[in-house]
């Protein structure tokens, strides 16, 4: 016997809350590492990489040092997913880290209506996620 018309087919819903937790990990994931790719590698960058970086102005020395504490955490935290971003292949993994977050994002947002208090309207989560796609700000 089959609880949902789902089952008869071999498929049912999974369980909800674990399924936004693991899509909320591996988005902040992906986000992490897309963060860390873009940013010169500090272990080998000089003064005029990091200037070139922020389009020719200098980095304020706190918002510097809250950076390079950012890349060692993620280096730390993923040191093989670290390693391809910092590999011959660097160009292919940066990639595959930004379209997945970008999916990620989509499912994320799609997954569920938001109500707006100022409007007083729900707002359609699928359309939400269709006009932001693929956003990959970080």
């Amino acid at each position: 016997m089959t609880n949902t018309a789902y089952e008869s087919e071999g498929v049912r819903p999974s369980n909800s809350e674990a399924y936004d937790k693991a899509i909320s990990e591996l988005t902040s994931k992906m986000l992490d590492l897309v963060w860390f790719g873009r940013k010169p590698n500090y272990r080998t960058a000089t003064k005029a990489d990091w200037k070139e970086w922020e389009q020719g102005q200098p980095v304020p020395e706190r918002v510097f040092n809250r950076m390079i504490e950012g890349l060692k955490r993620v280096e730390k935290t993923y040191p093989d997913e670290v390693r391809n971003l910092r590999g011959n292949e660097a160009d292919f993994y940066h990639g595959f880290n930004s379209g997945m977050l970008a999916a990620l994002r989509f499912v994320g947002t799609a997954s569920q209506d938001l109500y707006d208090e100022v409007e007083d309207e729900w707002i359609d989560g699928i359309q939400m996620a269709q006009d932001l796609y693929p956003d990959l700000d970080t």
